[in-house]
């Protein structure tokens, strides 16, 4: 009888408490996700492909026409380009080339900028000698390995050299390099792998071969599922590679001025994205100024009410 109610008590405990142990668990999920989660929703991410070019351009319409009002950007994201942008006039091209990518580069500094607020506020809690938590410690070290800040030990010194790191491209400078790069969104690259600025890799599974590519070379032009992610990993490569450290230098300078990120200055630190070197800058800021691509630099997306970026 004892034995009887002694389970009876040990699974009238268990249903009591499983409720509290799985809340517990949902809530340290639940945290992690807000650290470490993957924060891109691809389905909302819609495609082009069945699309007629009469409502790719009245789509396109509806963005320019918020973009020339100033208003805040409508989270139209696109997943690739239409197969036939080539096919379109050049002004409509362009048109649908811009409104395509413009709430994409805007989507991922959002992103970046939440990371770095979120920085900026561990650094004023450490220079105050408060404690942070341990998955604040963790999701730190986390970011120095991803931006290879380098120290691996928490301090407001090892957040200073994230903070270098961990900002936003402006939409003026990331639309004029992917339409050098990408001939505005037509090229083959972009069509076989949704590829806008022409990074390498060295794996051929993952990307595209180039035709006419020497003998003996063994580069590709990396692929992606989503247009998102060929913008990700080009601010990524800014953001950390030793060849743009200039860039760097100079957007810190900006943001110690106040007077916001400009393109058309930003240019000229990438003078090492292209072999034409001089010339490349100097077709960057031409495109940034015939397409008046610097109003784009202080735009933003509309603002989610019921989530967070």
């Amino acid at each position: 009888m004892i034995k009887k109610r002694t389970a009876a008590v040990s699974i009238g405990l268990g249903i009591f408490l499983f409720p509290i142990v799985l809340a517990m668990v949902l809530v340290s999920d639940a945290r992690n996700a807000v650290y470490f989660g993957e924060r891109i929703n691809f389905i909302r991410h819609s495609t082009t492909d069945n699309l007629s070019q009469n409502k790719v351009l009245s789509d396109s319409d509806r963005i320019h026409n918020v973009v020339g009002e100033g208003l805040p950007v409508p989270r139209d994201f696109r997943a690739n380009m239409p197969q036939d942008l080539d096919t379109f006039t050049v002004s409509d091209r362009k048109a649908v080339f811009v409104a395509s990518l413009l709430p994409l580069i805007l989507r991922a500094n959002e992103m970046i900028m939440a990371d770095r607020l979120r920085l900026v506020d561990l650094r004023s809690r450490l220079n105050q000698h408060q404690d942070i938590r341990d998955i604040e410690g963790r999701w730190i070290l986390e970011r120095a390995e991803r931006y290879g800040a380098g120290d691996q030990i928490i301090s407001p010194q090892l957040i200073d050299q994230l903070l270098l790191r961990v900002d936003a491209i402006p939409p003026s400078l990331a639309l004029a390099q992917a339409a050098i790069e990408s001939g505005w969104g037509t090229s083959r690259f972009v069509r076989e792998g949704n590829a806008l600025y022409g990074q390498w890799t060295w794996n051929d599974e993952n990307g595209i071969i180039p035709e006419g590519r020497g003998e003996g070379q063994r580069f590709a032009i990396r692929a992606f599922d989503y247009l998102i992610q060929s913008v990700i990993s080009y601010a990524h490569n800014l953001n950390t590679h030793t060849a743009y450290s200039d860039f760097r230098q100079a957007r810190a300078s900006m943001r110690v001025s106040g007077d916001g990120l400009d393109g058309h200055q930003l240019a000229e630190t990438l003078i090492y994205y292209s072999t034409r070197r001089e010339d490349y800058v100097i077709d960057l800021r031409r495109i940034i100024d015939a397409n008046n691509f610097i109003k784009l630099d202080k735009l933003s997306l509309e603002p989610l009410w019921w989530a967070a970026p």
